[in-house]
């Protein structure tokens, strides 16, 4: 099953977050970057990828976590 974040919902959490860094919001900026598009912000993938996790998992507990971003997602774009 993929994943989806919305543009809609990048502008929601960076309001939330504070982050408004342009690469995740406006498309003429993020033109100026080789991915061409806004960017999801990376803790955002990591929050909707433990949430995911955890309502599968629900018995487990999380010790510890090592993030490693080797990647970058676009918004509205599918991930696993």
């Amino acid at each position: 099953m993929f994943n989806i974040i919305t543009t809609q919902r990048t502008k929601k959490f960076a309001n939330i977050s504070g982050d408004k860094n342009k690469i995740h919001l406006n498309i003429k900026i993020a033109e100026q970057y080789f991915f061409r598009k806004p960017i999801v912000h990376g803790i955002n993938l990591l929050l909707v990828s433990l949430n995911k996790f955890l309502l599968k998992n629900r018995y487990k507990e999380i010790i510890n976590i090592k993030i490693n971003f080797k990647n970058f997602c676009l918004n509205d774009e599918k991930f696993y």
